[in-house]
């Protein structure tokens, strides 16, 4: 890092957010999984537990967990984003959709496919109503 950037700063805490996902894109989920802890200590405690950038560390530590196998923990952690975004954003914001989207995924996985279609319609209602019809 620079030295006039401080390892815990908002900029830093964003390049080492980008970092984190880079890492675990390339398959080092260990790494990830502990940059993004750090992240989301410092952005809990910079910026606030309900802030916008603090809930997609949550959400990208939920995949995070579905990468490692364990599907309970990425269900359980994308439950409680999608429960938070939903309250901050509400439930049509493309963020909360994303997270009901990639909670869709964890249930099927795990062989839920009656909750996973619930979900994946509900993600696409909202697309709906937020893009209309054939939206992109």
């Amino acid at each position: 890092m620079c030295a006039s950037l401080p390892s815990d700063g908002r900029a830093a805490l964003r390049l080492r957010f980008e970092r984190a996902r880079l890492t675990g894109l390339a398959g080092d989920i260990a790494a990830a999984e502990s940059e993004y802890r750090a992240v989301l200590e410092g952005r809990s405690r910079i910026l606030g537990t309900d802030h916008i950038d603090t809930l997609w560390t949550r959400h990208n530590l939920a995949w995070i967990a579905g990468q490692r196998g364990d599907l309970a923990a990425a269900e359980a952690e994308y439950r409680a984003v999608l429960e938070d975004r939903s309250r901050m954003l509400g439930s049509d914001h493309p963020h909360t959709l994303y997270t009901r989207h990639a909670l869709a995924w964890v249930l099927g996985q795990r062989g839920d496919l009656a909750a996973a279609e619930a979900e994946y319609r509900a993600a696409l209602d909202g697309q709906t109503r937020l893009l209309g019809v054939g939206g992109s």
